[in-house]
């Protein structure tokens, strides 16, 4: 099929999928909003520069597969700032530079975004995208960490690899569902974050936030007065003296029993010390730990001799 759909479809008042990838379509008819039982609608891979939301809004579409087609500049139009019933979105492969004119757009059922492959810059605000379950945005050139997503309760696996992020939300750190989180090929002030396993990434932003400040009651001459003050965390964060670096940057972490390379302690040594020699011998490692990457800049000798290391 090429060119603009017939008209004809719309008569199909029972119609609830309409599945149409690898056409050469262009555009839909008018009327689309007739169709009062449409949940899925299939049009990737066609040759659609816009879509008619103004349409789509008024219909009980779940499901919005629009990958690799020739949309441009920006997704939704100013007067449509939700979509109430959408659960799936994949706009992957175009060439769009937002999703919406709206700083707010209001997905409060979407379960996955699919936007990789396009020219955005930054994604709306998600504080109602509380169903969000995956997010695809790889290769795009978003510049932040988009608004309400550390408030996100559901998210598990996000993509934000080969974007221009420089700097992470540290309440990262606080979000207990995110399971996977990339960011590789972004130009990170702190580079080491890029190859960092997700748990080990959140460790490492969490320690970073500061510490909630508390009420405290003041004695005094009896008029209830009260002040703030920081409160000191259990354990204190971790600095260089905790881990002493010998003469000629030798860190010797040898026979102390370890299994992981502590991700704070790590960040804090490479912050005040240039470590060039790396002793992790004797110890129960059973793989190499992604902390290593905090010594990257300096590194020049790793230890591994005498650990737990298999093979598959």
């Amino acid at each position: 099929m090429t060119g603009p759909l017939d008209s004809s479809v719309t008569s199909l008042r029972n119609l609830e999928v309409l599945d149409m990838p690898r056409n050469a379509l262009t555009a839909l008819p008018d009327g689309l909003a007739d169709l009062v039982r449409l949940r899925v609608l299939n049009i990737a891979e066609n040759s659609f520069t816009s879509l008619p939301f103004e349409e789509f809004r008024r219909l009980p579409l779940t499901e919005l597969l629009a990958a690799k087609n020739k949309l441009s500049g920006t997704l939704l139009p100013a007067e449509v700032d939700e979509l109430p019933n959408l659960q799936i979105l994949d706009v992957t492969s175009n060439s769009l530079t937002n999703l919406s004119v709206s700083g707010n757009l209001r997905l409060p059922v979407l379960h996955q975004l699919s936007c990789s492959c396009n020219r955005l810059t930054g994604l709306p605000d998600m504080s109602t995208w509380v169903s969000l379950l995956t997010l695809a945005a790889e290769d795009n050139n978003i510049e932040s960490i988009p608004e309400g997503f550390v408030t996100l309760p559901k998210v598990k696996n996000v993509d934000f690899n080969g974007n221009n992020l420089r700097v992470l939300d540290d309440r990262i750190g606080g979000m207990a569902s995110l399971d996977i989180l990339r960011v590789g090929g972004n130009p990170l002030r702190d580079k080491k974050f890029a190859g960092m396993a997700t748990e080990d990434l959140k460790r490492a932003l969490k320690a970073r936030m500061a510490p909630a400040a508390e009420e405290i009651d003041k004695e005094g001459d009896g008029d209830g007065a009260f002040y703030s003050a920081p409160v000191s965390p259990i354990s204190p964060r971790p600095t260089s003296s905790d881990w002493p670096v010998k003469a000629g940057g030798i860190l010797d972490r040898s026979n102390t029993q370890s299994h992981s390379l502590n991700p704070v302690a790590a960040a804090s040594v490479a912050a005040n010390e240039a470590v060039k020699v790396l002793e992790l011998h004797h110890n129960i490692f059973k793989e190499i730990p992604s902390s290593i990457a905090f010594f990257a800049a300096t590194l020049t000798t790793l230890n591994l001799a005498h650990n737990e290391f298999t093979s598959d």
